[in-house]
C-alpha cells in the first residue's frame, strides 16, 4: 500500500524508521615514545601554561624523556584552572608532549 493511499485511508503518514549506527569513541592515542631524547626548537613565543611548559622543556633539551617526565611528577609548571571539575590537579604531561610534536616545537629522538 503506498503512502499516499494510507493517508487517504487512515489519515497518517507512515515513516520508516531510520537506522542509527553508535560509534565507540575512538581509544586514546598511545603513540608517545617511552625512551628517547628531546630536542626543543629555541625562540618560540608563548603565553600562560604553554609558555610554563614550553620553558621547562627548554631546560631538558638534548636530555632524556624520563628526566622531563620525572620532574613533571615533582612539581609540575601549571595546574588546571578552577573551571575544571579536577581544579588544582596536574594535567598528564601527554597532552603537553603531543601538543609541543604537532607544532614542530619539540622532536624526540
Amino acid at each position: 500500500m503506498s503512502t499516499k493511499t494510507n493517508m487517504k485511508q487512515t489519515g497518517r503518514v507512515e515513516v520508516a524508521a531510520k537506522k542509527t549506527e553508535i560509534v565507540a569513541p575512538a581509544a586514546p592515542a598511545t603513540d608517545l615514545p617511552s625512551e628517547g631524547t628531546l630536542k626543543v626548537k629555541a625562540g618560540v613565543k608563548y603565553r600562560g601554561a604553554r609558555d610554563s611548559y614550553y620553558k621547562r622543556l627548554t631546560e631538558f633539551d638534548n636530555k632524556p624523556l624520563s628526566a622531563f617526565l620525572e620532574s613533571l611528577k615533582t612539581s609540575p609548571p601549571a595546574l588546571l584552572t578552577a573551571r575544571s571539575k579536577n581544579a588544582g590537579q596536574p594535567e598528564a604531561p601527554s597532552g603537553w608532549i603531543r601538543f609541543f610534536v604537532r607544532n614542530g616545537v619539540l622532536t624526540i629522538q
